[in-house]
């Protein structure tokens, strides 16, 4: 990590976050309705939706346009998943590969948000997360023909900076002045960070790793490959940094049971969780809408830079004392607040988004047509 020499230019201080008394939040509570990936799925796709544990037995599936049924099916058991403290049951919509706009009805819970069948969903979310990184963009300024109502000028020339420990080296001690413009915010602060890159896996770990996340997936009542201490800090992350894996996974023994486990940790992030909320600012029905991100909180509109994955639940809440809002829950996969302070689930971070922008578009390229 690098910090700054000095104060900060003209420019730089319009970056600065405003001062957060009592931002206002949106805070997610649960919602008694069927949960599902709010962007949709390709029409080979497994496609869960989970329920809230109901006396219903039946759920159906209705056309959003002409609001006739298109599929009924039976309710899985109920069981109870850990990380929620409730019971669930699942919807297996699988069988539904007609593009178009649709909705689950379970008798006695409100309707799901609308999700689409398509051959590639996930085309403006794998860009939008891509072009989130132009925005975090340090030492140049964003154009308003490319950055539209998020331009800004340029800030933090970073031509004096100081080396952290966490960087220093017995050339370059901590402490050391360094010039290290351009570049990216890291996260919703204004440092940069260094961070290992070597992530390569011999075969054999790959495949190792990938049955043992198809394991916890095929055992998840949510039918997701995370356990309850999975959830801490940068939660989405570690979803879809499995999801990772187990396309991997699937690239080497062609079982299909990977690309099902990977698509639904995508789904997970996308809105079948527990909070009935995408993960991605600006994308699905209901969204983050006070992530802790400097020029999306100088905004104070509400309406934050689109595309960046937030951290999610995490039970640590070691944002708590920072915060006038209480986290509604503290149950591990309901420990989320969206408000601008709670920097322990709500915050983005570059690294965060590079799994998202590849799962999502590995997903629609390698998904078959059928099942």
């Amino acid at each position: 990590m690098i910090r700054r020499v000095g104060t900060l230019g003209a420019a730089a201080r319009r970056l600065a976050p405003l001062a957060v008394a009592a931002s206002t939040c949106a805070c997610a509570a649960v919602e008694p309705a069927s949960q599902v990936n709010q962007l949709g799925f390709p029409p080979g796709a497994a496609k869960w939706a989970a329920v809230s544990s109901t006396s219903a037995d039946t759920f159906t599936v209705r056309d959003e346009v002409s609001g006739r049924e298109v599929l009924t099916g039976k309710l899985g058991p109920a069981a109870r998943w850990t990380p929620a403290e409730s019971a669930v049951r699942l919807a297996d919509l699988s069988a539904l590969t007609r593009p178009g706009t649709y909705r689950l009805h379970v008798d006695g819970a409100p309707d799901s948000p609308p999700f689409a069948v398509a051959v590639d969903p996930y085309a403006a979310l794998a860009a939008g997360a891509l072009r989130a990184d132009y925005f975090n963009r340090a030492g140049i300024a964003l154009e308003r023909r490319y950055a539209g109502p998020h331009a800004r000028p340029a800030g933090h020339p970073d031509t004096r900076v100081l080396v952290h420990a966490s960087a220093a080296s017995a050339s370059r001690p901590e402490g050391s002045v360094i010039s290290s413009p351009g570049g990216w915010y890291d996260a919703g602060d204004y440092n940069k960070y260094v961070v290992n890159s070597d992530r390569a896996l011999i075969e054999r770990r790959i495949r190792s790793l990938s049955g043992e996340l198809l394991a916890d997936w095929l055992a998840s009542p949510w039918r997701l490959s995370m356990r309850e201490e999975d959830f801490r800090w940068g939660s989405n992350s570690i979803a879809l940094n499995r999801a990772l894996v187990l396309i991997q996974g699937y690239r080497l023994d062609g079982d299909r049971r990977l690309l099902d486990a990977a698509q639904s940790s995508l789904d997970y992030v996308l809105g079948r969780n527990p909070l009935g909320m995408t993960m991605v600012t600006g994308f699905g029905t209901r969204s983050p809408r006070h992530p802790h991100h400097r020029p999306s909180m100088a905004r104070g509109d509400g309406h934050p830079v689109p595309g960046f994955l937030v951290g999610g639940p995490n039970p640590g809440q070691q944002d708590a004392q920072a915060c006038r809002e209480p986290y509604a829950s503290t149950a591990p996969a309901l420990s989320y607040l969206d408000a601008q302070c709670a920097f322990a689930s709500n915050e983005v971070a570059i690294n965060w988004n590079a799994p998202l922008v590849y799962v999502s578009a590995a997903l629609a390229t390698l998904t078959p047509p059928s099942r």
